[in-house]
């Protein structure tokens, strides 16, 4: 899926965001469960603006947070 800027309405750039040397933030809705086996569905990845900076977060699947 192709994302656009809010600012720019550019395409925004799919990235990583490195936290400390982890490639991958998990997202959980509340409560909190851990799960064996994490699911690539729940990580949140990065669209950065190539013009203007601005950032956005987007997950695979926002519909395993119903």
């Amino acid at each position: 899926m192709e994302y656009f800027c809010a600012n720019c309405n550019i395409a925004l750039t799919k990235c990583i965001a490195p936290v400390q040397g982890i490639r991958e933030l998990l997202i959980y809705k509340p409560p909190i469960k851990f799960r064996e086996s994490q699911n690539q569905d729940d990580i949140a990845i990065p669209f950065v603006c190539c013009s203007c900076g601005h950032i956005e977060w987007y997950v695979e699947n926002p519909e395993n947070f119903k």
